[in-house]
């Protein structure tokens, strides 16, 4: 049986290697965004690069926790595996939550007016009447005025779905110990 120190310092030293895949995973991520923000004139490959890059973000995700997992002596629980993914989506959610927004409001401004008219364009080729594709327009431009609340309601809405999407991860990723076998010598069956 362990000790409550060794538990303390293992749990200590998980938190450690999460807070740095967090901030490793939240780089790499913005990486992603910033090339798919540079297509956002092009929706279909904007949306493609969005898409597969949130995949390797949870495929990365794996790694990380697979890696915490051998650093654990080979094993983990679900609750533990997934304590360790919270930690690591939080800070990777919270770096490119901001960075996005920073993006967006500072590095270019027009991203949102490109974003609007590629879309725009997109509805167009499609069967949806020019007045329905002007009142979604619309909508669209009211929802991404910068509001200190709709800003946080995204970013906790994020980091719910990065959470789903990694108890998924987790579940692959968790491994029990096997159970200690007690038998007693000269016994027999």
């Amino acid at each position: 049986m362990s000790s409550p120190n060794a538990a303390a310092h293992t749990i200590s030293q998980r938190n450690k290697m999460a807070m740095m895949y967090g901030l490793i995973l939240g780089l790499i991520y913005i990486v992603v965004i910033s090339l798919a923000n540079m297509t956002v004139n092009t929706l279909f490959l904007f949306s493609l690069l969005r898409f597969a890059g949130y995949m390797g973000y949870l495929v990365i995700l794996g790694f990380m926790l697979a890696r915490i997992r051998k650093a654990n002596g080979g094993y983990i629980e679900l609750r533990e595996v997934f304590g360790t993914a919270f930690i690591i989506l939080v800070i990777a959610g919270g770096l490119s939550h901001i960075y996005q927004d920073v993006y967006v409001y500072m590095i270019d401004p027009g991203y949102i007016e490109k974003l609007l008219k590629a879309t725009k364009e997109s509805w167009g080729t499609g069967r949806i009447p020019d007045q329905k594709i002007a009142e979604m327009i619309a909508e669209m431009k009211k929802s991404v005025a910068f509001n200190l609340g709709n800003t946080m309601l995204g970013f906790f809405s994020n980091i719910f779905i990065d959470c789903l999407f990694g108890l998924v991860v987790c579940l692959i990723i968790k491994k029990k110990r096997p159970p200690i076998e007690n038998h007693s010598v000269g016994q027999s069956m």
